[in-house]
């Protein structure tokens, strides 16, 4: 056994001696090295959770009390890295005990006004107070909601802004709902999406889970100034950031009625021009499709004129070729009917569109048909895509026989 590990039967000692020498009535030094051996002891990796919950609270009590005592900003720093870690090993069992040190968060930013450190580990602790709490986390708006301020507006060097935002991630995540602050934070959005790639990543989250919070109030006041940010972005970005960029467009039409989308268009034509970049299987091409399926099964009409406007005869049967042949791959179980659903709306647009796609619409159907004859489905809803299915085959089979037909050559003789 190394030097710095814990035999897991001797773990209540060493946390009982720790907090021994963490009582006020020992040396100041004396009190800061124990609480930097408990550290220690919480991190190892045989910690046990449950066996330190006798313990949880006074530990915090005497991690308060240090708090409220020592001036240094090392040393608050060192105490809130112990109390960082007594939440990332303890989890949700330290809900119970936080109150008091959330009182304190707003004391100790007005005292580590010239130490970015100190404000740094504040957010860090914010954050995982944040995850701890779920929506309880409701109880940290009353400190965060000016710190984002002023990391987000008004920190000259922006030194804390990657922390920033990840906090502002974190509370989104688990808001129970949308507040009049989360609103107003968006406005100060638009400038973190000029930065590197991981903040970026981090603020088109942001994004989307502030649509989902209160979609009509961010649309309606935000909507055309996210669809240009993104239409900036998309032709720069790749992989993963294409992804979240799609993800906003999802959250926008799944969320609000369709006389509520923004002009969705510019960023639309944006993803259809760039979309035989991704012909190769991958979640870009996923979430590519994504989007144009919710948007044949919300508005075909809206769907039919985006196309048209893009002037590309060829356009809509790139896209069901891509569709077809790589729906195997990203379609999971349950989905072909769906998709086959869908398929008949789009072939009505432009039947002649489908014929280079024949061959794999006709495997999605034949996936379609064994799911449907699956004697785990209801009955009503096998009824509902069998037909979808028929009528499908139907249009497939009335322009095939009008191609060949045109060609001067009869059904007869090809069949």
């Amino acid at each position: 056994m190394g030097d710095d590990q814990v035999i897991p039967r001797q773990s209540p000692e060493v946390y009982e001696v720790c907090l021994q020498y963490m009582a006020s009535s020992q040396d100041l030094v004396v009190r800061l090295t124990a609480a930097s051996a408990l550290k220690a002891a919480v991190s190892d990796f045989a910690f046990y959770p449950p066996s330190y919950s006798p313990y949880l609270d006074v530990t915090m009590q005497l991690l308060y009390t240090l708090l409220r005592e020592v001036e240094e900003c090392e040393s608050r720093v060192k105490i809130l890295e112990v109390v960082n870690s007594i939440i990332d090993g303890c989890g949700k069992q330290i809900v119970d005990f936080v109150d008091p040190l959330i009182g304190w968060l707003p004391g100790l930013w007005g005292v580590a006004t010239d130490h970015a450190m100190l404000q740094s580990q504040l957010l860090t602790t914010a954050r995982k107070l944040s995850r701890c709490l779920g929506p309880m986390g409701v109880k940290l708006y009353g400190f965060t909601d000016p710190v984002l301020k002023y990391v987000l507006t008004q920190d000259p060097e922006m030194i804390l802004l990657e922390d920033g935002i990840i906090l502002w991630l974190q509370l989104l995540e688990n808001a129970p709902c949308s507040t009049p602050a989360f609103v107003q934070m968006f406005e100060w959005l638009y400038p973190l999406l000029q930065l590197g790639s991981d903040s970026l990543k981090t603020s088109l989250l942001i994004i989307e889970c502030t649509i989902l919070l209160d979609p009509p109030a961010i649309i309606s006041r935000y909507g055309t100034g996210i669809v240009s940010a993104c239409v900036s972005l998309y032709p720069d970005v790749v992989g993963e950031a294409k992804v979240l960029i799609n993800n906003i467009i999802l959250a926008v039409i799944k969320t609000v009625p369709r006389d509520q989308w923004p002009d969705l268009t510019p960023l639309l034509h944006v993803l259809l021009k760039n979309l035989d970049e991704f012909s190769d299987y991958s979640k870009v091409l996923t979430t590519n499709i994504n989007v144009l399926c919710y948007l044949i099964l919300l508005d075909l009409t809206y769907f039919n004129n985006l196309i048209a406007s893009l002037n590309n005869k060829n356009l809509l049967k790139n896209i069901l070729e891509i569709w077809t042949s790589k729906a195997e791959h990203f379609l999971p179980n349950g989905a072909t009917q769906v998709v086959t659903d869908r398929l008949v709306n789009v072939i009505n647009l432009q039947p002649r569109s489908c014929l280079s796609s024949f061959v794999n619409i006709m495997k999605l159907i034949e996936r379609a048909v064994g799911k449907c004859t699956d004697v785990d489905d209801k009955a009503a809803g096998s009824i509902v895509y069998s037909a979808s299915i028929l009528l499908l085959m139907m249009n497939l089979s009335l322009e095939v026989r009008r191609r060949i037909t045109n060609e001067g050559e009869s059904w007869n003789q090809r069949i």
